[in-house]
């Protein structure tokens, strides 16, 4: 985020959150499961990695935020709808915890709760052709789209 600050994740030094440090694993589950009772070949599955490696190559990871928002953000970090306390559509903080938690296999629940900044933090695939950036359907979420260094971020 350049010398003013920030981390994209408060306190953790760029760490991974608690909340995907599970995800590896259960991915890997994941996988093996859609093989054993889904019918999905290994075959396919290879063959869906590699189409969503090339997806992911192609474009660059971002974020889109609100323009009131980026002096903010710069002078302490990206934070998620658990730190904010707001959402762009429904604010269920508990729902989303219990998503969280299913999506990326973390240990949440009502007596194990996570901190709120240690909740993933949500982007998307930027195109790399400014056309296609520009008609990009992520609008809603803000009128500035933040590119990130892909060694810096991927691996989160």
């Amino acid at each position: 985020m350049g010398s003013r600050g920030g981390t994209s994740h408060a306190g953790g030094g760029g760490s991974v959150p608690l909340s995907l440090q599970h995800f590896a694993r259960k991915e890997a589950l994941d996988v093996q499961r859609l093989v054993r009772e889904g019918g999905l070949s290994r075959q396919d599955a290879e063959y869906l990695n590699g189409q969503l490696k090339a997806v992911i190559d192609a474009n660059d990871p971002a974020m889109r935020v609100r323009r009131e928002y980026v002096e903010a953000i710069i002078d302490t970090h990206f934070k998620n709808q658990m730190e904010t306390g707001t959402s762009q559509g429904a604010n269920l903080p508990d729902v989303r915890a219990r998503l969280s938690s299913q999506y990326f296999g973390h240990p949440y629940d009502r007596v194990n709760k996570v901190a709120p900044g240690e909740f993933e933090k949500y982007g998307y695939l930027a195109p790399r052709d400014i056309v296609q950036a520009a008609s990009a359907s992520a609008g809603w979420y803000g009128d500035v789209v933040i590119r990130f260094r892909r060694e810096a971020v991927m691996d989160r």
